[in-house]
């Protein structure tokens, strides 16, 4: 026997299903991508933040900030009424060059906000992610001789490599291009002498120096 329901049960039942629903989509508008958490993002650097749509509104622009302590903030403005491109589709990645700032973080975190001319939609960073001070490969929060021992020590490192080897790009290995890291966040957190930090030109030689002699020992 075919099932009926009178119109004041077929009400109801779609206001369940559409409470169920609202929900849902109002957590998905937008999605942040990356970061997402547990990346190693260098200080100083450019970053492409990355984030998408899931559902497609009437969308005017969009809203980035960052915050380097934890996911309750201070929430520090990256950019403001980002453009928003009338062709955007469902699932297209949008990306924008985040100069990442000058500091060090355990506890960073990504707000992207959807902003349009009804509701407003926003996502964050799943977990937390790293701020890494390139030439800081101690951790201790500033950038001195102790560091560039560090770097000597892993130099020519090329598998299963970390930070504290003296990877400050992060790219997986330890040469004379993290050098130059170092030397240019040496002084950061500190008070360093002048005599401490070498002149361009000798460490220009110096970092020559030992990828040759590198080379020549591989």
């Amino acid at each position: 026997m075919a099932l009926s329901f009178t119109p004041k049960v077929r009400a109801e039942r779609y206001l369940v299903a559409s409470l169920l629903l609202m929900p849902i989509l109002a957590s998905a508008h937008v999605e942040l991508d990356s970061p997402n958490g547990a990346e190693a993002i260098v200080s100083g650097q450019s970053f492409a933040i990355q984030w998408h749509l899931s559902v497609l509104h009437n969308t005017q622009d969009w809203d980035l900030w960052y915050s380097s302590q934890g996911a309750a903030g201070p929430w520090t403005m990256i950019a403001a009424d980002i453009p928003y491109e009338s062709e955007t589709v469902v699932d297209q990645v949008l990306a924008y060059e985040w100069s990442v700032p000058a500091e060090s973080s355990s506890q960073a975190w990504i707000h992207v906000q959807q902003d349009n001319s009804g509701t407003d939609y926003e996502d964050v960073s799943d977990v937390s992610f790293l701020i890494l001070v390139g030439g800081d490969f101690t951790g201790e929060g500033n950038v001195d001789q102790s560091d560039l021992a560090l770097w000597e020590s892993g130099f020519g490192m090329t598998s299963q490599v970390i930070h504290a080897d003296g990877d400050a790009n992060v790219d997986g290995d330890v040469d004379g291009t993290d050098f130059l890291h170092w030397q240019r966040d040496n002084g950061i957190g500190s008070l360093v002498a002048a005599k401490s930090v070498p002149e361009p030109i000798s460490c220009g030689l110096f970092v020559f120096g030992s990828i040759m002699l590198c080379m020549r020992v591989r």
